[in-house]
């Protein structure tokens, strides 16, 4: 049995007796979700009331025919609600993420799982600020290599649209062309880096909630360390699962596969930090 089947058959052991709770927990993520996504539905709503409609907030609310700048306080009111509501949506699920992770962490060494401790980090204030930290921290560390990882694209791309409306003062026309199609294949590749790059990160919350690491950075920096070498491991690990994702376009599976993907993700992450403790001497 290979390594990815054999750590999927332990996850479903360890799934055997806790189904009534994953299933549980799945359903507050969908809550947290549909809660946000019905709340900001109905401020759209109320402001389509308003003759607010997203196809005119070019023509109506931002450009005038003049050319004037001009916002209307229909707009900048669903804005501001739309900002606020996606902010305490990250709070929210930034600091159910950490209390997701240590259920799945104390399941998977068949300690005390109850079902409350997906609820853990909201216990105290110093935990929902430590959630929002270590989500800020990641946050921001993929943004800045998402942005340099992408300027290459980005360049290409301007290029070739600033080409393309002063045609008539290049020679070669198609340098154009050769620009459109170079841009496509950079994003590509560049969509690709990223994925496998941001694995550096997956172990973070894991070494906090484990107690490997007591502080954000120094989790980072370790995990950093640690997936060096196993960023496409882990890939070919979540890609076996690619037939229950497409499932889960039948609604039904998703509280079977979020689970199960959950579960295999933290044995994988004990594993690779025990055998990096053992090749260590740590």
């Amino acid at each position: 049995m290979s390594f990815n089947k054999s750590i999927k058959s332990d996850a479903l052991i360890l799934l055997k007796n806790n189904w009534l709770k994953v299933i549980g927990i799945t359903l507050i993520w969908a809550l947290v979700f549909g809660l946000s996504f019905l709340v900001e539905t109905s401020v759209y709503i109320i402001n389509s009331d308003n003759n607010f409609q997203v196809a005119d907030i070019l023509n109506n609310f931002i450009f005038e025919k003049s050319g004037n700048i001009k916002l209307t306080s229909s707009l900048i009111i669903f804005l501001i609600i739309s900002i606020v509501i996606d902010l305490i949506y990250c709070l929210i699920v930034s600091v159910l993420k950490m209390g997701d992770i240590n259920w799945n962490y104390l399941t998977i060494f068949n300690k005390s799982n109850d079902f409350n401790n997906i609820f853990n980090y909201f216990s105290c204030f110093k935990n929902i600020i430590k959630s929002w930290y270590i989500s800020c921290q990641i946050f921001f560390r993929q943004v800045f290599w998402f942005v340099i990882i992408f300027s290459a694209p980005v360049l290409v791309s301007v290029w070739s649209l600033v080409a393309t409306t002063h045609q008539s003062q290049i020679i070669n026309k198609y340098l154009i062309s050769f620009g459109y199609i170079l841009s496509f294949f950079l994003v590509i590749a560049a969509s690709l880096t990223c994925i496998i790059f941001f694995q550096r990160y997956m172990l973070t919350r894991y070494l906090l909630v484990s107690g490997e690491c007591k502080k954000t950075r120094q989790a980072i920096k370790l995990s950093i360390k640690i997936m060096k070498n196993k960023k496409l491991d882990y890939i070919f690990l979540l890609i076996s699962f690619l037939g229950w994702v497409i499932s889960c376009l039948f609604i039904v599976p998703i509280f079977f596969v979020l689970p199960y993907i959950k579960i295999t993700s933290a044995l994988y992450s004990r594993y690779i930090v025990e055998e990096y403790k053992k090749n260590n001497n740590i």
